[in-house]
């Protein structure tokens, strides 16, 4: 048994489905924000990527076409798996902040990489508010995998301690 279904055997909340789930405002509920995010940058990324689409002239003429399909498959692929994610919490809660978290690694590092490429090429002057945006939002995406895995190194460290009370005659 995985730890976290030991703690939801142990703290048996349930929602109006009958579910068991934690009441963690950081891991029970869905961010918004997060969410229109994540979404946005898939269709940016499925614009750029799939069908092509020059979303600046700057940038375009600026970066190889590598680049910008990189990039572009890079936003695809972290905001569609960490929608995905978002999705499962609810009965695969522990794959879908596995995947979450993972989808926000990839991010990060595509959108770093990306703004580096773009100041090496074009120069702050130019493209400085496209790779401020970039950089914010990589550090946006890092943080939130940094919530999730110290929440859930939380989780399992109140795991232990519980199954240590519990043999010990505890609780």
């Amino acid at each position: 048994m995985k730890w976290l279904d030991r703690y939801r055997l142990r703290h048996p909340y349930r929602d109006t489905a009958g579910r068991p789930v934690l009441q963690d405002p950081l891991v029970a509920q869905r961010n918004p924000f997060e969410m229109v995010l994540l979404a946005w940058a898939l269709f940016v990324g499925l614009l750029s990527a799939a069908a092509g689409v020059q979303l600046s002239g700057t940038l375009h003429v600026a970066l190889d076409p590598l680049t910008r399909v990189l990039w572009a498959w890079t936003l695809v692929v972290g905001s569609g798996v960490g929608l995905a994610g978002m999705t499962l919490r609810g009965r695969w809660m522990e794959l879908g902040f596995d995947l979450e978290r993972f989808a926000m690694i990839v991010l990060c590092g595509g959108l770093v990489i990306y703004a580096t490429i773009l100041w090496a090429s074009v120069g702050l002057g130019q493209s400085g508010l496209v790779i401020s945006q970039n950089l914010v939002y990589a550090g946006a995406c890092a943080t939130r995998a940094i919530q999730i895995t110290r929440r859930f190194m939380w989780l399992e460290h109140q795991t232990a301690l519980g199954d240590l009370r519990h043999e010990q005659g505890g609780e």
